[in-house]
């Protein structure tokens, strides 16, 4: 699919991201792009507390293309004002992952690479997607936590 598509670099990656959700044994795991370094040591209790995952939240406007693009994949309505979720790091939820990967398929009647690879020039991107599903399925507070004790949990981290 990959490479029939002449997808670009930015899709391949973010769709490998989306891909370790089919291949991973636990609820979460995090994802990294190649300019991110981590600075201290850091451990699973860092981002999965009480069965949720750290959730780094961002307005909608910073990027409103990609919100607007992924609104548009999923075929969901779009909220531009609202809270939306921060790019790498990020720890996602498999069972979110596969929701989504759900929806695109009986959206489009094709597997979700190639619905998202056919999509391009809508300007998605994994994250985007990924919290759009979750909102719209009820599922963002049931597998993420944005706080702890009122504290912005990146700040805790």
């Amino acid at each position: 699919v990959l490479r029939s598509t002449g997808a670009w670099g930015w899709y391949r990656q973010q769709l490998i991201k989306l891909r370790v959700a089919e291949l991973s044994s636990t609820e979460f795991f995090v994802t990294f792009d190649a300019d991110v370094i981590l600075c201290k040591p850091m451990s699973g209790n860092d981002l999965v507390r009480g069965g949720k995952a750290l959730l780094q939240k961002e307005t909608r406007s910073y990027h409103p293309d990609w919100w607007a693009g992924s609104a548009r994949v999923l075929g969901l309505p779009l909220d531009p004002e609202a809270e939306g979720m921060s790019v790498t790091p990020a720890v996602l939820s498999r069972s979110i992952c596969k929701r989504l990967f759900t929806h695109l398929k009986d959206r489009f009647g094709e597997d979700w690479p190639t619905a998202l690879l056919r999509r391009t020039s809508w300007a998605w991107t994994e994250y985007t997607l990924y919290f759009l599903i979750a909102q719209h399925y009820g599922m963002l507070n049931s597998f993420h936590f944005t706080s702890v004790n009122g504290i912005d949990a990146r700040r805790w981290v």
